[in-house]
């Protein structure tokens, strides 16, 4: 069983949370000051603070991780830290990712008040008063019920109603916005929250990979002692996989651009990798270490396999795309 960290864990989760279109949107009632009454844009600066605190109480774990656990334990807490600095939404502020996540947020939006609009209109048609003279009034009875504020009571009432014949829209689409002056203000938002993450997390990652949290030679120990404790999980069986004529470095470096162009919509890394383990084989073996995956999907940019790599890919997609241009 491996370990948890409920401080580590509950930062990352409300760092994260900043690229999720639910979230993005509040912030956007907020900016355009549309909902002064349903929405209460205290919560958002509550919840902004409360990453904060978050980051604060993950450096307190991981220090108490430093001062009160095995090196075992060390080793593997920083070596999971060190894989989420590399995230794409971590190790800097993705607009990419945001634009993503904002065009599915408004696209679901769109296709709910669409659906919300033609519910309105037939229940127009369909009502009692539909068929009276346009611009006839009418009286209706508005029950009594509770004011906005509490103990503020609004009695039963009768209220007149100017009945057109023409069905009128009379509400917006819940979308998100993102012109030049709420990007910037989201942008910078976002800034400050990944780069608080980034110092705590890089600094103390750093520390450990220089040696001065544990010796270099008890790092490669342990890391060593990790992979033989727990040999099942690292390699992931399958009944069924789609066989492939690709290394491992070729195939994490396909699916880390597939996903650094929102060609798939996996939210973190290691999902995306135990999908590639359990779904995929190399053509050097059957099964796929997810350890030796995990590895290749963050390569040495500079290094000579990655250039060769890359070299792959630029020459298999300029073949594609010929292709694609000769079949038209």
């Amino acid at each position: 069983m491996k370990p948890v960290f409920p401080r580590i864990n509950n930062a990352i989760k409300f760092t994260l949370d900043y690229y999720w279109g639910g979230r993005i949107h509040a912030h956007c009632e907020k900016f355009h000051k549309k909902s002064p009454f349903t929405s209460n844009p205290d919560y958002l600066d509550t919840y902004y603070d409360l990453v904060f605190t978050c980051h604060s109480q993950m450096e307190e774990e991981i220090y108490q991780i430093i001062n009160t656990t095995n090196e075992n334990t060390q080793v593997y807490v920083f070596e999971e830290l060190a894989l989420w600095l590399q995230d794409v939404r971590i190790s800097s502020v993705n607009e990419s990712w945001l634009l993503n996540e904002i065009d599915t947020y408004n696209d679901k939006a769109n296709e709910k008040f669409t659906k919300d609009i033609e519910k309105q209109e037939l229940d127009f048609i369909n009502s009692s008063q539909y068929y009276r003279e346009h611009n006839t009034e009418y009286q209706i009875t508005v029950p009594a019920h509770g004011g906005l504020f509490p103990g503020h009571f609004i009695p039963e009432r009768t209220k007149t109603i100017k009945h057109s014949k023409f069905f009128c829209i009379e509400k917006d689409t819940e979308m998100i916005d993102w012109n030049n002056e709420f990007r910037g203000y989201y942008l910078n938002l976002l800034h400050q929250i990944v780069s608080s993450f980034q110092n705590i997390v890089g600094t103390l990652v750093n520390r450990y990979k220089e040696g001065k949290i544990l010796p270099s030679a008890s790092i490669v120990i342990e890391k060593q002692k990790l992979l033989e404790a727990e040999p099942r999980e690292e390699i992931i069986e399958s009944h069924q996989k789609i066989k492939t004529n690709l290394t491992v470095a070729q195939l994490a470096m396909l699916f880390n651009l597939l996903q650094k162009s929102y060609l798939i919509n996996q939210t973190f890394d290691i999902e995306l990798m135990r999908l590639i383990a359990q779904n995929f084989s190399s053509k050097e073996s059957e099964n796929i270490s997810l350890n030796s995956l995990r590895k290749l999907f963050y390569p040495d940019q500079e290094a000579d396999s990655t250039l060769n790599n890359k070299a792959f890919w630029i020459d298999k997609f300029t073949k594609w795309i010929d292709k694609l241009k000769d079949e038209d």
